[in-house]
């Protein structure tokens, strides 16, 4: 069952909507050779990203004079729409520019060439109020859940989270509301019990200061069932001690899950070397942006995820190797990924030939997608959007 909370007249507030998702970074631009200072930076380096909190780093590096071994001049600029982000990021005028994760898991599964550098392991997660008595999140059964419209990842990432609780969109009441800020306004109202979210927003926090108060449900690593299932719907997702954020702290972590936020990524045609001098500055460079925002921390070189679900870049992973990060198990980790990203944008190219449109498109994407994974012996995860 559902209901809407949006005003008769109210619209989905789309940028509030692919703001709140997790981010990627994409870095296509040029620095010097691997292991030496930048003997040749750009002339000018333009960063692009939302008016949000993703972008912090990119604005502290562009200010502060962090990126000067890179380029002569570097300025930062948010993007004013969505649409313009994705027509920046696939034509390659935006030289830099933070994006919603799933974008980039998108272009990943239709095999555009798209490869890491490093994750920002600290993300999003979920609230849930503290008046309704939930302990697990199978105790949401019934419960009223935020259901963003016009968010396929917001619902997707919530659906992992239900499948947690061996729970689906059919065990709860699904509240409409346009935006993400909108459905955590909506459980302050007493609108709903429980939403997707960041545990650094600051709605999060009005929450834990609310009569109605704020509680995280743990999802500890060892419910490896749970797991199973929240990862057969959303494999990026990362169990995590939780210690950032509204009703959290060091002294007292709780075993959750999260989406990285953000990513760096790079296209794969970029030199090595050019890849492994961003990577270098980054490290470098971490002592003077690790504290100009809360989470900064899951930027350090030592805490990165080697098996995620895009494979790293060949630079990146040369620097790893000379830190001692890199092993053999994570090479045959990226070169499995690195497969069913040519799996994958064999089975697109085939479907865009076929010049179909909305929903026939759409279907027959999914079904060729699907088949060409379980023809190459691989999993398919997720079979219909």
């Amino acid at each position: 069952m559902h209901k809407s909370a949006i005003p008769s007249r109210a619209s989905p507030d789309r940028r509030s909507v692919l703001l709140s998702l997790g981010g990627a970074l994409a870095l296509p631009f040029v620095a010097s050779g691997a292991g030496q200072a930048f003997a040749a930076p750009l002339g000018e380096l333009e960063l692009y990203g939302p008016p949000a909190g993703p972008s912090v780093i990119l604005a502290h590096a562009a200010a502060s004079g962090a990126l000067s071994g890179i380029a002569d001049r570097a300025s930062f600029r948010a993007w004013r729409n969505p649409d313009e982000m994705r027509a920046g990021l696939t034509s390659g005028t935006m030289q830099a520019v933070v994006l919603p994760v799933q974008v980039a898991a998108s272009l990943y599964n239709r095999g555009f060439g798209l490869k890491l550098l490093n994750v920002m392991t600290k993300g999003l997660l979920y609230v849930i109020s503290a008046d309704t008595g939930v302990t697990s999140l199978a105790d949401l059964k019934g419960k009223r859940v935020s259901w963003v419209i016009g968010s396929p990842a917001l619902q997707k990432n919530t659906a992992a989270l239900l499948a947690f609780g061996g729970l689906d969109w059919g065990d709860v009441e699904k509240v409409e509301f346009g935006g993400y800020g909108a459905g955590l306004k909506g459980i302050i109202n007493d609108q709903a019990d429980a939403a997707f979210a960041n545990s650094l927003a600051g709605l999060t926090y009005e929450l834990a200061q609310s009569p109605r108060g704020l509680v995280y449900p743990p999802m500890p690593a060892a419910d490896t069932e749970g797991w199973q299932r929240i990862l057969a719907l959303a494999p990026f997702f990362v169990p995590v001690k939780a210690t950032d954020g509204a009703n959290l702290s060091k002294d007292d972590p709780i075993e959750l899950s999260m989406i990285p936020y953000p990513i760096l990524t790079t296209l794969a045609d970029r030199k090595a070397a050019d890849v492994y001098a961003v990577m270098q500055a980054m490290d470098e460079a971490y002592p003077l942006y690790k504290d100009s925002a809360p989470g900064n921390d899951g930027w350090a070189l030592d805490r990165q995820n080697l098996e995620w679900v895009v494979p790293y870049h060949e630079g990146a992973i040369q620097y790893f190797k000379e830190k001692g990060l890199w092993t053999d198990v994570h090479q045959k980790h990226n070169d499995g990924l690195i497969r069913r990203q040519q799996v994958l944008a064999e089975a697109w190219g085939k479907v865009l030939a076929r010049n179909l449109e909305g929903e026939e498109h759409i279907a027959a994407w999914q079904e060729a997608r699907a088949s060409a994974l379980r023809e190459a012996g691989m999993e398919v995860g997720i079979e219909d959007w």
